[in-house]
């Protein structure tokens, strides 16, 4: 099995054992990441990657808004 594997099992599990609050706060945290990523690239001016990091920010918040009471 390669790294990324391994990086992949622990994610899934700490996805599939996580509490509904820290499900929430991985999303964010997510969320937050995507939009640094989409940051990084308007300044590097790769239209590419700010509208793939874009798209998975707000992905992630449309899970939310459909989610969350």
């Amino acid at each position: 099995m390669q790294h990324a594997n391994y990086s992949a099992v622990y994610r899934d599990a700490s996805i599939n054992t996580a509490s509904p609050l820290k499900l929430v706060v991985m999303l964010y945290q997510g969320a937050i990441r995507f939009l640094k990523q989409a940051r990084e690239a308007t300044l590097a001016k790769d239209v590419q990657a700010k509208s793939q990091a874009v798209d998975r920010a707000v992905a992630i918040l449309q899970h939310l808004q459909g989610t969350l009471d």
